[in-house]
């Protein structure tokens, strides 16, 4: 049995995508308030910030049913193909590239031999934005068994609200208060991002059941909010402290999960087919091959980025830097994985989400 696609999927794989390179383009927000247009930076730095959770989102929603199209054997052996392996790749030519000085000097104690490799590998150093390859990593271990759980959503639902409640809500607002807190207090059986995970496959699937037209409204509001209160939060504490505030730097907290499940039920519930742009079939099937290009995308784009500021000595804190930017790289990363998916012997070093 085939996997049914949907415009809506695709469509938030392609601005999930392009946000990622905005975030990364916009590092000034890291340097603290006294950085020039810092104030602006947060907002793109808060504006974009579902762009990781909703990639969990989509994992969820796309292979917790798995069971019902192949064995686990297959599944786990596609992800290796289509993720990892591709992953492993381009973390060693990436390594290469740095030992030469082709992306900028190589840090310091790096050498071309397979344990300085296997150390930086490990530690996230090649590229720092390949720890989400990391986290995917123990979220496709989960799904075997979360696959289980789909007839259960009130088990799902409960692992979602309580984690939501215990991590996502309770610990913020006790480091905002500085109040007293054990971690340990927590549902370890939904972290990791595996309450994402759950969370996009049960609102995939809600057919406006829980998630009502009214309560669709006050999720709205709600993601709004999040993202006010992170703001509002961290300019004035940052403010405050002549220093970037990170409280609320985290995917897992409330004012990240909210406005991504807004943004997520918002791509959903919008009848897209209705829109006459997509009307045309032959839209829809850019659309889909831009989604397909998208994980090739998301390989390139922290070196593509590294790239243009070596050979044109951008200025980080610039307006085209954080604005313009990103587009382009999108569009640059987008042609090279396209390219390099037509080269048969290459293809499957820039993989696919499956």
């Amino acid at each position: 049995m085939s996997k049914k696609r949907y415009l809506y999927f695709d469509l938030l794989s392609v601005v999930a995508c392009l946000a990622v390179i905005f975030l990364h383009c916009n590092g000034i927000v890291h340097w603290g308030p006294q950085t020039p247009h810092w104030s602006q930076a947060l907002a793109v730095e808060v504006g974009f910030y579902w762009a990781v959770p909703i990639f969990f989102m989509c994992t969820g929603a796309k292979t917790l049913d798995y069971r019902d199209r192949k064995s686990t054997r297959q599944f786990l052996t596609s992800r290796l193909k289509g993720i990892f392996f591709p992953f492993l790749a381009w973390s060693m030519i990436i390594f290469v590239a740095k030992i030469n000085g082709m992306l900028g000097a190589a840090p310091e104690g790096w050498s071309p031999s397979l344990s300085s490799f296997a150390q930086a590998f490990m530690g996230s150093q090649i590229d720092g934005t390949y720890w989400f390859f990391f986290a995917m990593f123990g979220v496709t271990m989960s799904i075997p068994v979360l696959s289980y759980l789909r007839g259960h959503k009130d088990a799902m639902w409960y692992l979602v609200i309580v984690y939501s409640v215990l991590y996502g809500t309770i610990v913020p607002l006790t480091r905002m208060l500085g109040i007293p807190w054990n971690d340990s207090i927590a549902i370890p059986v939904a972290g990791g991002y595996v309450m994402y995970v759950i969370l996009g496959y049960l609102l995939a699937k809600d057919d406006g059941t829980v998630v009502t037209a009214k309560r669709r409204k006050i999720l709205y509001v709600a993601g709004i909010a999040g993202l006010a209160v992170r703001y509002g939060y961290t300019w004035i504490a940052s403010q405050q402290m002549g220093a970037v505030n990170t409280t609320l730097f985290d995917y897992n907290f409330l004012t990240a999960i909210l406005p991504s499940a807004a943004l997520f039920v918002f791509f959903k519930n919008v009848d897209w087919e209705r829109l006459s742009l997509f009307k045309n079939a032959n839209v829809k099937k850019a659309v889909a091959s831009l989604s397909g290009l998208t994980f090739g995308i998301y390989l390139l784009h922290n070196s593509v980025l590294s790239l243009f500021v070596l050979l044109f000595s951008l200025d980080m804190s610039s307006y085209f830097v954080r604005l313009v930017l990103p587009f382009i790289i999108f569009a640059v990363c987008s042609a090279i994985s396209l390219l390099l998916n037509k080269i048969p012997v290459v293809r499957g070093i820039v993989g696919g989400w499956r």
